[in-house]
């Protein structure tokens, strides 16, 4: 006998366990299966006395419940048991014998029962300094108000006793380093997807946990053998929209199966695998060569003749995967997109060190071409993020403008006592909507300044948990 039921149920819920009779025997024999009373859950009785189900007519009865089955020879039954707990937050046990002439077999399962409402996708964030110092207090900015009353409203915020937190301590750089065997995307931000720049995502996460581990002399052969083998099960994952028979889009990558081949995503995705290119690790990850010259001869092939690249279809224009790469109208001449352009250079930038022959050429043209007009035009971006990319992009390329650009960026800083951001104003103080963007200049700042640990004061408090 086998029982099967989901481990976590909200409450109010009734949750069926499937049980599993297998008869072994080359004849039929009658089975009794039964319910064993509890405190903590009741039977959900479907249907009349009769025997017709109805699902209008639910009765809920306590105490111990029989049930008569017939198993054929050699097969197996399923029978399905209704119970809904009566406790209302908390795990309980619900216990089930299958007895027959021959012999008799007892199994349980475990059901933890949580809250109604919905998780809140927020978390705050704090920087603890670690040297010698008297006492600092450090106080926790808490998203869930203390009273669930609403003032002249029968509805309440929330459910008593039902709000939960846990908190994290540590040491590592963007979060505990494998928390789990891979890190996903749940352990993080706790999501889900099924999107190719999901597992991008996930897959650069990895990448990035192995190589602080490297860096800092923690990596040991048994975890980064997990590890990689893990890596590779999720690079198979984005391989899987990887665009090799299609003459004309030959060497992109689809958000899904039946997308349009997509610029931003191509250009992470060529950024991720460079950044999991290392020497020491091919034996057990390589991105191989003609994957790397695939993704980086189509996004030349899409190159504008101004150096930009820009979506294929409308639809990616009028709604990109990355908001961010939203076209903005800044000049008299039209749009023209700067983000998507100086995301696509970062991105050859990485990988013309590994072609060679004509491509390499090619590649070289195509950022050179894309590095002018990025320049032509940092003049004429105001928004911070804009800027932001701007100044990294220039500065990793080395551009003779890498000192105008970081002059405009440094000029957008907010000092605020022992904190340093880049936004466009103090409104970062109270604007949430706006404030995952000035994170993540602030962030992008980190690559390119030296002043870092005000960069990182300002930084951590203000990470959120829904990037």
């Amino acid at each position: 006998m086998t029982m099967d039921a989901p481990s976590v149920i909200r409450r109010g819920e009734q949750v069926g366990i499937q049980t599993i009779l297998a008869n072994n025997t080359p004849k039929d024999i009658f089975a009794t299966v039964v319910l064993h009373s509890s405190t903590d859950y009741v039977f959900v009785k479907l249907g009349t006395t009769d025997g017709n189900v109805d699902e209008g007519k639910i009765l809920l009865l306590g105490g111990e419940h029989h049930h008569f089955v017939w198993i054929p020879a050699g097969g197996q039954l399923e029978v399905r048991i209704a119970v809904k707990p009566i406790i209302e937050q908390g795990s309980f046990e619900v216990k089930i014998s299958g007895i027959t002439q021959i012999r008799s077999d007892t199994g349980s399962v475990e059901i933890n029962v949580i809250p109604e409402g919905a998780q809140i996708g927020k978390h705050t964030s704090l920087v603890v300094d670690l040297k010698n110092r008297a006492t600092v207090l450090k106080f926790l900015n808490i998203w869930v108000e203390e009273s669930p009353l609403n003032p002249r409203d029968p509805m309440r915020k929330y459910i008593y006793g039902s709000p939960t937190a846990h908190v994290t301590l540590y040491g590592d750089v963007f979060g505990p380093i494998f928390p789990s065997i891979p890190v996903t995307m749940n352990d993080l931000i706790g999501k889900q997807g099924q999107g190719t720049a999901d597992r991008l995502f996930d897959l650069s996460v990895n990448i990035w946990s192995l190589h602080y581990l490297r860096l800092t002399n923690q990596l040991n052969k048994s975890v980064a053998r997990q590890v990689f083998v893990q890596l590779n099960k999720i690079f198979a994952h984005v391989m899987r929209r990887f665009e090799v028979n299609d003459t004309t889009n030959s060497g992109s990558f689809r958000m899904w199966d039946n997308s349009q081949p997509n610029i931003w995503l191509s250009a992470w995705a060529l950024q991720v695998f460079m950044h999991g290119t290392f020497q020491d690790w091919e034996n057990y990850f390589i991105v191989e060569n003609k994957i790397l010259s695939g993704v980086t001869s189509w996004l030349i092939r899409n190159q504008n003749l101004d150096g930009t690249f820009g979506e294929l279809s409308d639809s990616y224009q009028r709604h990109p995967l990355n908001k961010k790469m939203q076209d903005k109208v800044t000049n008299t001449n039209g749009p023209f997109n700067v983000t998507l352009t100086a995301h696509v250079t970062i991105g050859l930038h990485l990988v013309i060190p590994h072609l060679d022959g004509k491509l390499k050429l090619e590649a070289n043209l195509a950022k050179y071409r894309a590095i002018m007009y990025l320049e032509k035009h940092l003049n004429e971006v105001n928004d911070p993020y804009e800027v932001a990319l701007l100044t990294y992009v220039l500065t990793l390329v080395d551009s003779s403008e890498k000192d105008a650009a970081f002059n405009r960026l440094y000029s957008r800083r907010i000092e605020d006592g022992r904190y340093v951001a880049t936004c466009s104003s103090n409104s970062y103080r109270y604007n949430y909507r706006y404030r995952l963007t000035y994170l993540l200049v602030t962030t992008m700042a980190l690559m390119t300044f030296s002043w870092f640990s005000l960069l990182v004061s300002w930084t951590y408090p203000n990470q959120w948990n829904n990037l």
